[in-house]
């Protein structure tokens, strides 16, 4: 790169800037292209396409480079910018200039197909215009060779939708030189009218046009299109015409193309033939064959409507409806919604900011231009179960289309703190729905899953901690709301009305119950239901009158409660003449509000709608309804239209096995985006609509979001339906509607959280904060999911970042979440959006941490943990919940150990050299968030005295983070340091006291080989107090160790052989070196050490040895005395003193020489004597009984003649014990005994000793009894 001069930047990308450039010491111009390094396999592709391409229309390469990030390719200079540029300026081309242009872009693309490359990108932008008014091909980043049918097309699947081919949207379309050549036509016609044939912001409609809507092609269309009004010449048209095909097979060959009349002369090929495209005529073929198959099934399918009834026309004849089978359209359409979904992950993956609801309030991908290139591959693909379980959280509906989660059947402990993010849970339905009072047995049975048609999941099964739960917490903030709904029609909370009556005398047929209908035989149910639609709408004799069309209607009513008639009724012929007689009913408000009614309880009860019913135009009818002036029709409409959309937004998450029938049905119920923008205004009291329209509306949002999930429903999810719910949960009419609103809404935002940010001001937040602050559980639970969301989106988004900190602020906030988190029901869910809105809340503000943590916090979770009982789906989610609070907890307090210990050592390596006391604290506390850590720091003592967050802390590096941050500490002498270090010797002391800790495998270890060692350097400061405390911490972590290893060795447990060598490694390098000298310190030290060598000893007889290797021996009795308080120069019995010389003395391994030599039975004898005269009770047994102990071992040496230890020396070691005063000390002794019991181990030790003593010495003359 150092052989060209960079100028100025003539264009940018995502990931290039492209530069103008001079070689040195020349006059030549170059464009050089900087593309980021993660891009290298894209590049490098373009580069050896390059090397290839030599055509005065494709734009020339000379060379790349590469560098630390970026690769730069040396490309021809074109001084007219590109084909996009000059549309800006003159909006079109004339013909005239097309047929001088239109060669250039034919010729390049021929050249390129004739070497047998497809270049999948031709678009304005990649057309560069040289100085001599050349068009140049450039970007061939997405050219690959065209594929054959012995390989398959793995190249990328990217483009800019504006350009591509309709068979290109299809999961198994091919690219091909007809679909380049499509491109070509969408190219010349942009050029000529100023914008492509196919122009839409919404991407879904977008490809829904390019695939089904027919060019543009006529001039009035075109006058429509262009700003000025242009018209196209027949054979422009024609050659346009040919290129936008919509099948590929029926497309201009090249060869067509060439010599079409619309160029001045004919084209000639200057390569050679084109290569074969096997893989696309077998896509052809393949295509072509499909459609006969389907054509010949359309001609012998008989239509789904099986109920032949009479009409009043159709008198003794069946009554057959229209059959329209699925077809490709609509096969199709379900894939535009699917690559919608995979365009906006990849878009989102790669941090593309997009809006996903248009001015029509739709809720559609929006493209910002229409030159925006999309990625269309599916990164997911072979990662689907875990994006599945990330996304979509269980027992709720998720993100995604396709969030069905399965579960095991083993539930988890309660509060593992162990795998508990990633599950595998398994799909059950359930009946979560009543409907009101079903007649019969058999309806009771038909009835059971009518209404909650979509699957819920269980949250059950195994999960696995990880050290970022991000995708976890996440999924839990999606999760916990109920998936069962309650109707919407004939709902009393939004409208009460009473049953349509009937006179049955006033009937012109028997009426019969609903019991006895049920039952009929299908022939004679028919028969029956004829004569009642007669009965409504007369016959061709005689009409009947509004009254009789009223009270028939009324028993009608009463029949549509049965599963079975719902079925039957709603797909058959009848409905087309409902439909019919509700339009002639358009005078009558009154009738027409009741058959409205009798659509909503069919919809409402069937099971199963034709989609041969959207044919007969009843949504449309239901938009009429809905607008007609009447307001009690108005009602009746929108019920009936809710029931009706909540079926279609459900009904595709059946079974997918259902029967063909099903299949061909649902394809058919594609949602108009004009009934969403009809369900959007009738949410909002501007235009007429009144507050029981736009509770209805609400609730059907509320149900469709709880239960439905396919991409129908993504639709409703727009800005424009948010905030009109926004409006509905601050102003409703009554406590139902802003439930149902606030419940929309929140489901609403975990489906589409980028309208999150222009949905959330002032005011919501403060209605937020009203609605948790209500202790019950209805109004507060969708009130705590928005905070979530709030306060999880709140994290990242900038837009969002002022709400969240508007959240986190309020002070009274997190009480109130406490406190209904007390008072709320103990089993239910929305206890677990409580949980993760303390977290949340906490996270935000880390003052909140210490201050919950030294409250009631703990107590109140301690209690929650209790309550969380059995494997359900919501004692699951309350787990993970609290686990989440927890884990959480475990990690902010730990991290904090970790942040100040790293910046302590910043400051060591910065400064190696520098006295560190001359460090200016201030500075440091001042510093890379120490101020926010500190607040932290004291939330760990009272974590660590809670048992529910020890299993948490046990897996964070507490006691790592303990020791590092002491040890960096040691170089800070001043006062402001010892302050922090004094916080650590206090964390570290409770960590010292809490067994659970110490011995988690986590801890342990560094317990030993770490804190241990650095305890014992710290003995050497000066500092009184800092001293006690180590010596302190030392015998309670030794303790614990020793404590632990016994608790396993007597339950059998296997030996932890790496803490054991460890641990002995500690006590021969650094304690046993250093307990003379603590002994030899100022009390209480000594009897610290003392009293760990105790506990040393006591664990291990095996370690005397190393108090004679260390000569200890002399230290320990020299501490046998301490100086007491009573009296200058009296003294006192050290009780650990005694209680170690008990231990040496009685060990198989003391040899009595040894006693002898380092004076031990004379200090005995002392403290015996002092022990009693200075009644130091706890001293009594321990002395005695090591009196007792060396006259037994002397005893058993004079008695053994093999001993090698002469009688005179084991007298002359014992001979202090039988002075005169120590005689009488010893019976003193043994009275006391006597006195405190009869069994009395001092009594017993004391005769024991005094006749060993006789034995010993017989021949002295004192009296033993």
């Amino acid at each position: 790169m150092n052989e060209y001069h960079i100028y100025e930047e003539l264009g940018k990308g995502s990931k290039s800037i492209v530069y103008k450039g001079r070689k040195h010491k020349s006059v030549e111009y170059v464009a050089v292209k900087s593309v980021e390094k993660d891009q290298m396999d894209k590049v490098l592709h373009e580069v050896q396409l390059l090397y290839r391409l030599k055509h005065p229309n494709i734009l020339r390469f000379f060379n790349w480079y590469e560098t630390g990030n970026h690769i730069w390719l040396i490309l021809e200079y074109c001084t007219g910018g590109d084909l996009l540029q000059l549309l800006m300026q003159d909006a079109r081309m004339p013909e005239q200039a097309l047929k001088v242009l239109g060669v250039d872009l034919v010729s390049g693309l021929h050249h390129l197909h004739s070497l047998g490359l497809l270049y999948c990108h031709l678009k304005p932008s990649n057309v560069l215009v040289d100085e001599f008014g050349v068009l140049k091909l450039c970007d061939f980043g997405l050219a690959r060779a065209i594929p054959t049918i012995d390989d398959v097309d793995e190249g990328p699947r990217r483009g800019t939708p504006c350009y591509m081919a309709p068979e290109l949207f299809g999961a198994d379309g091919v690219y091909s030189t007809a679909s380049d050549l499509w491109s070509l036509g969408c190219v010349l016609y942009e050029l000529a009218v100023g914008s492509p044939p196919f122009v839409s912001s919404n991407f879904e409609d977008l490809v829904e046009m390019i695939m089904y809507s027919p060019a543009p092609l006529a001039n009035e269309q075109i006058m429509e299109k262009s700003k000025d009004h242009v018209t196209l010449s027949r054979q422009f048209r024609n050659l346009l015409s040919g290129l936008l095909e919509k099948a590929p097979e029926d497309r201009l060959s090249w060869n067509e193309v060439l010599q079409h009349p619309f160029w001045d002369a004919r084209l000639t090929p200057q390569a050679a033939p084109m290569p074969e495209e096997t893989l696309f005529m077998d896509s052809v073929e393949k295509r072509r064959r499909a459609r006969r198959e389907h054509a010949t099934a359309e001609t012998s399918t008989s239509s789904p409507r099986n109920v032949s009834v009479e009409t009043p026309s159709q008198i003794d004849r069946p009554v057959s409806s229209k059959v329209e089978s699925a077809g490709i359209k609509e096969k199709t359409v379900a894939d535009i919604f699917r690559l919608s979904r995979i365009v906006r992950e990849n878009l989102e993956a790669d941090g593309t900011p997009l809006e996903t609801a248009d001015k029509e309030g739709n809720g559609g991908l929006m493209l910002p231009t229409a030159d925006m290139e999309l990625d269309f591959n599916d990164r997911g693909a072979d990662l689907l179960v875990d994006e599945e379980i990330i996304e979509n959280h269980p027992s709720q509906d998720g993100l995604a289309a396709n969030d069905d989660i399965s579960g095991g059947e083993n539930p988890r402990a309660l509060l593992s703190p162990v795998e508990f993010i990633r599950r595998e849970t398994s799909l059950h339905s359930t009946n979560a729905r009543r409907r009101e009072e079903p007649e019969t047995d058999t309806d009771r049975q038909n009835a059971t899953n009518v209404y909650n048609r979509t699957p819920v999941n269980n949250f059950a099964g195994n999960t696995h901690i990880e050290t970022s739960t991000q995708s976890s917490l996440l999924e839990l903030v999606l999760g916990g709301l109920p998936t069962s709904v309650t109707p919407i029609s004939g709902n009393r909370s939004i409208e009460s009305l009473p049953a349509m009556r009937f006179k049955a005398s006033a009937l012109p047929f028997q009426a019969e119950s609903l019991a006895v209908v049920v039952e009929m035989e299908q022939g004679l149910l028919e028969q029956f239901l004829t004569k009642v639609y007669r009965s409504v709408s007369g016959t061709s004799r005689r009409k009947s009158t509004p009254a009789e069309k009223a009270n028939a209607l009324g028993y009608l009513s009463t029949l549509c409660k049965s599963t079975r008639i719902a079925n039957l009724l709603v797909n058959s012929s009848l409905m087309n003449l409902f439909i019919k007689l509700n339009r002639a009913s358009a005078t009558s408000p009154g009738l027409r509000s009741r058959i409205c009614r009798i659509f909503a309880a069919l919809f409402r009860h069937a099971t199963f709608i034709s989609g041969d019913l959207c044919d007969d135009g009843i949504v449309q009818m239901f938009v009429e309804i809905v607008r007609d002036p009447n307001v009690e029709v108005r009602r009746a409409g929108m019920a009936a239209l809710s029931e009706l959309i909540f079926y279609i937004t459900t009904e595709e998450e059946k079974d997918n096995s259902s029967s063909d029938r099903a299949e061909s049905s649902r394809s058919k119920w594609i949602i108009p985006g004009s009934i969403i923008s009809l369900i959007g205004k009738s949410l909002h009291p501007e235009g007429g609509n009144d507050d029981v329209v736009q509770h209805y509306a609400t609730k059907l949002l509320q149900n469709i979001f709880t239960q439905g999930k396919s991409q129908q429903v993504a639709r409703f999810a727009s800005l424009d339906i948010a905030l009109s719910l926004r409006h509905g949960f601050k102003h409703g009419r009554n406590e139902a509607h802003r439930f149902s609103a606030m419940s929309a809404l929140a489901l609403l935002l975990r489906r589409n959280p980028k309208v999150l940010h222009k949905v959330v001001d002032k005011s919501t937040i403060e209605a937020i904060v009203s609605s948790v602050s209500d202790l019950r559980p209805k109004p507060a639970q969708p009130g705590l999911v928005m905070l979530n969301l709030v306060l999880y989106h709140g994290r990242a988004a900038t837009t969002l970042k002022h709400s969240r900190k508007m959240l986190v602020e309020i002070p009274d906030l997190l009480e109130g979440i406490m406190r209904f988190l007390d008072h709320s029901p103990k089993g239910s869910a929305c206890r677990g959006h409580a949980l993760l809105a303390i977290r949340l809340l906490v996270e935000g503000n880390p003052k909140f941490i210490a201050a919950t943590c030294n409250g009631k916090l703990l107590h109140t979770l301690e209690r929650v943990a209790l309550h969380i009982r059995g494997s359900d789906n919501t004692s699951q989610y309350l787990r993970d919940c609290l686990n989440n609070l927890l884990y959480f907890l475990a990690n902010a307090t730990t991290d904090s150990l970790e942040h100040i210990s790293k910046r302590v050592a910043n400051i060591c390596s910065s400064s190696p050299s520098v006295d560190k006391t001359g460090i200016r604290y201030e500075t440091f506390i001042a510093n890379d968030g120490i101020e926010a850590a500190f607040v932290v720091l004291p939330a760990l003592l009272p974590l660590m005295q809670s048992k529910l967050m020890v299993q948490f802390l046990n897996h964070s590096p507490l006691a790592l983070g303990l020791f590092e941050a002491l040890s960096h500490l040691r170089p800070f002498t001043s006062e402001k340091w010892n302050e922090l270090r004094e916080i650590l010797f206090v964390i570290l002391e409770t960590f010292s006291k809490n067994s659970l800790l110490i011995l988690h495998p986590n801890q342990s270890s560094v317990v030993v080989s770490q804190l241990l060692p650095y305890l014992i350097k710290e003995l050497e400061i000066p500092n009184g107090n800092t001293r006690i405390l180590c010596m302190k911490m030392c015998f309670d972590l030794l303790t614990c160790l020793f404590d632990g290893l016994r608790h396993a060795a007597s339950n059998s447990e296997p030996p932890n052989e790496s803490l054991i060598s460890l641990l002995s490694d500690f006590l021969e390098v650094d304690l046993f070196p250093s307990l003379t000298s603590l002994i030899r310190q100022e009390e209480p030290i000594p009897q610290y050490a003392l009293k760990m060598l105790y506990r040393i000893l006591n664990y291990d007889k095996g370690y005397i040895e190393a108090v004679y290797n260390f000569d200890l021996s002399k230290e320990i009795v020299r501490c046998l005395y301490t100086r007491t308080r009573v009296g200058e120069g009296e003294m006192s019995v050290s009780t650990h003193a005694a209680k170690v010389l008990e231990c040496v003395v009685e060990d198989d391994q003391s040899k009595i020489t040894l006693l002898h030599r380092f004076d031990i039975v004379n200090q005995i004898c002392k403290a015996v004597l002092s022990a009693v005269r200075e009644g130091v009770e706890s001293s009594y047994e321990p002395l005695v009984h090591m009196v007792f102990v060396i006259l037994d071992h002397a005893h058993s040496l004079v008695q053994n003649k093999d001993s090698g230890v002469s009688v005179d020396d084991v007298r002359e070691t014992c001979e202090d014990f039988i002075a005169v005063d120590f005689m009488e000390a010893i019976k003193q002794l043994t009275q006391h005994g006597l006195q405190r019991a009869a069994e009395s181990p001092l009594r017993s030790y004391g005769n024991r000793s005094l006749s060993l003593l006789q034995e010993l010495f017989p021949n002295t003359k004192q009296n033993f009894v």
